[in-house]
């Protein structure tokens, strides 16, 4: 397991995972574990699967993946693709789509559900990005307020992520009497 030499590109830390696959020699499966993974035989960060220049600076985050083929439908070819917009779907689940609007660089990523699924996104959205750069999650959401409708749009001022422990409420632990007292 490697020690941290100093990354001049993103002033992170650099370290690698050794495998041994049988032969005299371990190769690294994959580098910069300190902050984003990347695959080692390229610059491809490990779950959503792109490189520098892969992805746009405006980034639509969307969880359905039939949503993002929609939003993609709408974008032409950068100039720098070979006149194809560019497609990538990583062994994690995350398409990527990235082309133009009106001119600008947009990419539509579909990251499916959930805050992990978004944080490698965020986190490794902005490894392979260089300079300013937004992402937008565009999508559905749960309520808590009778008085808004379904269909309403919502812009998020600020938001809190309540989780919880799945493992925490066992059999025979946690809860008694029917599930009237908890304890533990």
């Amino acid at each position: 397991e490697g020690g941290g030499s100093k990354d001049g590109d993103r002033g992170g830390h650099t370290s690698s995972v050794m495998v041994d696959y049988g032969s005299k020699k371990s190769r690294p499966l994959y580098t910069n574990t300190d902050s984003v993974p990347r695959l080692s035989a390229s610059k491809k960060v490990l779950h959503v699967g792109i490189s520098p220049g892969d992805l746009a600076p405006r980034v639509l985050a969307v969880g359905d993946p039939a949503r993002a083929a929609l939003l993609a439908a709408h974008l032409t070819p950068r100039p720098c693709d070979g006149g194809r917009l560019f497609i990538h779907t990583s062994s994690r689940g995350f398409t990527t789509y990235t082309g133009q609007f009106e001119n600008n660089d947009i990419s539509v990523v579909n990251f499916g559900m959930g805050a992990q699924m978004i944080d490698f996104l965020v986190r490794e959205g902005r490894n392979v990005v260089e300079g300013p750069m937004v992402i937008v999650s565009y999508g559905s959401s749960g309520g808590l307020r009778a008085d808004v409708k379904p269909g309403t749009v919502s812009v998020i001022e600020r938001s809190v992520l309540v989780t919880r422990n799945p493992d925490h409420w066992t059999v025979g632990r946690g809860v008694k009497n029917g599930g009237s007292d908890n304890v533990g």
